[in-house]
Parts: C-alpha cells; sequence; structure tokens
C-alpha cells in the first residue's frame, strides 16, 4: 500500500494512500486512537480559534477532536451529533443530504439555543458534513462562530470559512 508522509502540528504520519479511480487516490487521515496527534492538533485549533461557548461534532471520527478540545478550553461537555435516531433520543432536530443524516437529540439541541458554537470534524473532503452540523446548530438556535477541522483536502471545495491545520492534496495518476 502507498503511503503518504505529512506533519501534522509537528506530528509526523504516514496516511495510507486509497484508489479513488484510475486517475485519482486520496491519502485517509484517521484519528482514532492517535492520542498524540489528536492533541496536538486540539492544541493547535485552539491557538487559531476563539473560545466558543460549546463545541458540536458528528460521531464517529470528529469525537476524539471535540473532547481534547473541550478539555482544553475546559468545557464541562460538548455536544455529538449522530448518524441514525436512537431510542433513547428525544424531540430530535435532524438533517439529511446525498445519503448523509446528522440527529440532534432534543436536550442537545436545547443546550445548543444561544449559544456561540465551534463546529468541529477530523477532516473535511467534499464540506458536506460539515456543512449540515452547521445547519443543525442554526436550527437549535445556535450560532455557529467557528467552523474547523485538522485537515482539507480537495481543490474543488472552497475553504474560506474553515479554519484548518494542513490542506491534503489530491493525488492525480
Amino acid at each position: 500500500m502507498a503511503l503518504f508522509t505529512i506533519e501534522i502540528a509537528g506530528v509526523s504520519r504516514q496516511l495510507p494512500v486509497i484508489s479513488v479511480n484510475d486517475q485519482l487516490q486520496v491519502a485517509t487521515l484517521n484519528i482514532l486512537g492517535d492520542r498524540e496527534l489528536v492533541e496536538a492538533c486540539a492544541q493547535a485549533l485552539v491557538e487559531k480559534v476563539a473560545r466558543p461557548d460549546i463545541i458540536v461534532t458528528a460521531e464517529t471520527k470528529g469525537i476524539p477532536l471535540a473532547a481534547e478540545l473541550a478539555r482544553l478550553y475546559n468545557m464541562p461537555r460538548f455536544v455529538v451529533a449522530r448518524k441514525e435516531n436512537k431510542p433513547y433520543m428525544q424531540t430530535n432536530l435532524q438533517r439529511e443530504a446525498d445519503g448523509l443524516t446528522y440527529v440532534l437529540d432534543g436536550k442537545d439541541a436545547e443546550l445548543l439555543k444561544g449559544k456561540h458554537v465551534l463546529v468541529v470534524d477530523d477532516f473535511v473532503g467534499t464540506g458536506q458534513a460539515i456543512q449540515l452540523l452547521d445547519q443543525l446548530v442554526r436550527d437549535a438556535g445556535a450560532e455557529t462562530t467557528t467552523k474547523a477541522s485538522i485537515a482539507v483536502q480537495g481543490s474543488s471545495v472552497q475553504y474560506d470559512d474553515i479554519t484548518y491545520i494542513v490542506h491534503i492534496p489530491l493525488i492525480r495518476s
């Protein structure tokens, strides 16, 4: 398997390169279980992003980053948008687009009301996930003050409204 070497927030990693088609490959970032990388990236983002009232992320891969950001900001909690409705969730808010679904529990939505929110994701490719999270935040009566990610990838998406640490290029064959 081909690897793409990159330095992110002072931490070097070799990312697996996956073929999308005959002409395009992408380097994939997976932060799950990588405490060293998560801590370094969270610290780098804290230095770039003003302290919000609360943090919102999507399950699953954004959770470690949101947890470390909440720790650094000394916040007692953060909110996770689920990929599907769960039996314990009540009075949900939901957003869907192109096969992607995010659901906020009503209690979490109530926590967001009137707040300044940092929306975080580990990686932004198309930008669809982070935009859906932003819409959910607004549906809950809150304001996204910043969207942030460890990495962005690709050239077709504009990243002007996303604070990020590193751009991972597309690899053309």
